[in-house]
C-alpha cells in the first residue's frame, strides 16, 4: 500500500475547533436573548411608571384639596414605607357625589399603585415648588428597582410635572 493515499474526513483537532466555534456562537446568542428580555422588561416597567405618575398628576389637578391637605403626600409616604400594608387596607369605596378629598386621594393612589404591582421597591414622592400654592410646580416622582436588580445605585426613576391650578 502506498503511503501517499489520501485520507478523507476530519481530524480530531478540526472537529474540536468546529465544536468550540459553534459553542461560542450559541452562548453568544443565548446572552443576547437574555439581555434583550431584560431590556424589554425594563422598558415595560418604565412605560408603566410613566403611566402611573401621569395618572397621579392628573388626579391631583382634579382634587387640589387633597394636595392642599397633604392627603396625596401622606398616601405617597405610606406606599413608600409599607406598600403591603397600604395596599392591604380596604378603602371605603365612596360614590363620586359624597367622596372626601382624603378618600379620593387614597383611592387614586390605591388604584394607581396597588393594582399595578409589577414595580419592585416603590418609592413615591409628591412635592410642590416652592410650596403648594397657585402657579407652583407639582412634581410626582416614582422610583423602583429595575428587573433583577436590587442595587440602590441603579434604581430607575420617572417624574411627572404639572402646574398647580
Amino acid at each position: 500500500m502506498d503511503r501517499k493515499t489520501l485520507v478523507n474526513g476530519f481530524t480530531m483537532i478540526e472537529v474540536l475547533i468546529c465544536v468550540a466555534i459553534l459553542s461560542f456562537g450559541i452562548i453568544s446568542l443565548t446572552e443576547l436573548q437574555t439581555r434583550s428580555l431584560r431590556v424589554a422588561e425594563n422598558n415595560m416597567q418604565r412605560s408603566q411608571a410613566i403611566w402611573i405618575v401621569s395618572s397621579i398628576a392628573e388626579g391631583i389637578k382634579n382634587n387640589i384639596e387633597g394636595l392642599d391637605n397633604l392627603h396625596y403626600q401622606n398616601a405617597a409616604s405610606s406606599v413608600t414605607n409599607d406598600i403591603t400594608n397600604f395596599c392591604g387596607a380596604s378603602y371605603n369605596r365612596c360614590n363620586t357625589v359624597s367622596c372626601s378629598a382624603e378618600q379620593i386621594s387614597n383611592l387614586e393612589m390605591f388604584w394607581n399603585l396597588c393594582e399595578n404591582r409589577n414595580l419592585i421597591n416603590l418609592a413615591v414622592t409628591i412635592s410642590c415648588n416652592p410650596s403648594c400654592a397657585s402657579n407652583a410646580d407639582i412634581d410626582v416622582s416614582l422610583a423602583w428597582d429595575s428587573f433583577g436588580n436590587t442595587d440602590i445605585n441603579n434604581r430607575q426613576q420617572v417624574n411627572a410635572f404639572t402646574k398647580y391650578p
